[in-house]
């Protein structure tokens, strides 16, 4: 029994890396921390000793490492597993959703991967505020003109 990850979800992981690298400000190790913090949630959950066969569904869960603490110990994989063990999913605001499937031999294959995450991540105060002021000068162009 293993578990088994689909190609649609390899390239939805080095979608949410770019993403954390190129809009929230995180360097290479930080976001590969994210990524294997999420792998790892997948991975406790997705026990294949702990699946039924012939089964599917989805799972949905929230990130629980804070950003300082991946800065803190993205060198510590054993503190963070700690962390991620002891948390409950309470922490974060990216949330995720894992739809799998197990076959009648007990293997789990990870067919999607899914992320929500509008503001969480720190996304620059600055981006935000430009984006809300373009938004509202084109309202009142096209509105007043």
């Amino acid at each position: 029994m293993a578990i088994y990850v689909s190609s649609r979800v390899t390239v939805k992981q080095d979608e949410y890396v770019d993403f954390l690298m190129k809009s929230c400000n995180y360097n290479l190790l930080e976001a590969e921390t994210r990524l294997w913090e999420i792998e790892c949630q997948i991975n406790q959950r997705c026990n294949p000793i702990l699946m039924k066969p012939n089964t599917s569904g989805t799972l949905v869960f929230k990130s629980v490492l804070q950003r300082q603490e991946i800065a803190r110990y993205a060198n510590n994989r054993v503190r963070l597993i700690n962390l991620i063990r002891r948390r409950k999913g309470s922490r974060g605001n990216t949330q995720w959703k894992i739809g799998y499937c197990v076959s009648s031999s007990g293997d789990v294959f990870i067919l999607s991967m899914e992320f929500y995450n509008m503001f969480s991540e720190g996304i620059n105060k600055e981006l935000l505020k430009r984006i809300i002021t373009e938004t509202i000068e084109q309202y009142l162009r096209n509105n007043l003109i």
